[in-house]
């Protein structure tokens, strides 16, 4: 965690004919005395350190926050499943409340919008009270609000380019977003409403990663979808990453941050060549489509961990290692 500093001293040439030579390394052994003495004498612990500490974390939001990918094959293909229900796998937010020894409230549900995370807000606080005080907010939200301009959803999108046979769906300008600029403006109203009621919380929106990756000449993941489309489909998630950033900043509020994810799954997307590299699964189980296609695997989840945990300084983390998490609705 902290990293050592080296101190250099400069010492004149022995030769100097005034002994500036010999003063300077009498100086210099003086120095480096005082150093060892330093070292030797322990510096303030890291529990005398300010930390940030939370008592509970509320996880809202859509299916990357609700553990979707994690699904069980027995009711992988049930599109009614809310969340990830495993002692065995985990998402980001439940982990890292289990290794803060916290409580935690996972409100997360697959399909969930802007504006239904919105709501889990209101029933959270009509639930929890208080002003959010020790309290961690992890959420993601904005891919199910994306709308085509033909009207679709992006899953829906997204299926078009896997399943079509003839031409590139991204050369359809009906598959071509066309609400953005409003998917900035409901998430700005988000924040708000979060810092409305929560006034003291930490929040933390987690980003997207670019589904695809193209690698090579190929998609070796999902053989069906050309580079173009590839291409098409996370030029999309860097953009609504882009536009849900903006949104957050946008509410001016210093206690919640985007947490960007691109740069950290650079390489484990559906594309990779080698399947343990890629951390989101591709189309998982072809004649009924299961809700775990296009979502994390364990490794995308720990990623994200990794990256919540590194936007919260000096967090202190009383268990490392896996943890099973037995009720991940209301626990501890």
């Amino acid at each position: 965690m902290f990293k050592s500093r080296v101190l250099r001293v400069a010492v004149p040439p022995s030769g100097n004919p005034n002994g500036g030579g010999r003063r300077a390394r009498r100086v210099a052994g003086a120095l480096l005395v005082g150093l060892l003495t330093l070292v030797a004498v322990p510096s303030p612990s890291e529990a005398q350190l300010p930390r940030e500490t939370y008592d509970r974390v509320l996880i809202l939001g859509d299916s990357w926050s609700a553990g979707i990918g994690l699904l069980s094959d027995s009711v992988r293909a049930d599109t009614t499943i809310c969340r990830a229900a495993s002692s065995a796998a985990f998402p980001h937010g439940v982990r890292l409340a289990k290794e803060m020894d916290a409580e935690y409230t996972f409100s997360a549900c697959n399909g969930s919008t802007i504006a239904r995370a919105r709501s889990q807000v209101a029933v959270a606080h009509r639930a929890l009270g208080g002003s959010g005080e020790g309290t961690l907010i992890v959420l993601s939200a904005g891919g199910n609000d994306l709308r085509s301009h033909g009207g679709d959803d992006w899953p829906t999108v997204l299926e078009d380019c896997i399943r079509r046979w003839f031409g590139h769906c991204n050369e359809d300008a009906d598959n071509h977003v066309a609400n953005f600029e409003e998917i900035e403006q409901d998430m700005t109203g988000l924040i708000e409403s979060i810092e409305s009621r929560f006034p003291d919380a930490t929040v933390r929106v987690m980003g997207y990663p670019e589904l695809m990756q193209v690698s090579g000449s190929k998609c070796h993941g999902e053989t069906k979808i050309s580079l173009q489309e590839a291409d098409f489909l996370d030029a999309n998630a860097r953009r609504l990453n882009t536009h849900l950033r903006d949104g957050v900043e946008a509410a001016r509020w210093s206690n919640a941050r985007f947490v960007e994810s691109i740069d950290a799954f650079d390489g484990h997307g559906v594309c990779a060549y080698d399947s343990s590299d890629r951390w989101i699964h591709g189309v998982v189980n072809w004649w009924a489509v299961s809700v775990n296609s296009f979502h994390p695997k364990q490794a995308g989840y720990d990623a994200f961990y990794e990256l919540l945990a590194d936007s919260l300084p000096y967090v202190d983390l009383k268990i490392t290692g896996q943890v099973s998490v037995p009720n991940l609705t209301i626990g501890k």
